[in-house]
């Protein structure tokens, strides 16, 4: 798994997407050899955020919640 982190969410978020997406998270792809993805976008994070804590805080969540997306499994066991 890799994680990077971007300034902004692309232009085109997808379908499901109502807000500005904080991070995604993309599938392994076997065939062309790509590792699953975690990226955060920086700067929605940090207008969100609220001094350096609660940073730190959503930025957990924002890569908990992922991280499960990708595993299958609920944010709960991941992070409890």
């Amino acid at each position: 798994m890799e994680f990077g982190i971007e300034d902004v969410p692309p232009s085109d978020p997808a379908p499901w997407e109502h807000e500005v997406a904080l991070g995604r998270c993309f599938a392994a792809d076997r065939v062309a050899g790509l590792p699953a993805r975690v990226v955060i976008y920086r700067r929605p994070v940090e207008a969100r955020a609220e001094g350096r804590q609660a940073l730190r805080d959503l930025l957990r969540e924002v890569i908990v919640e992922h991280v499960a997306e990708l595993l299958g499994r609920p944010p709960e066991i991941i992070d409890p």
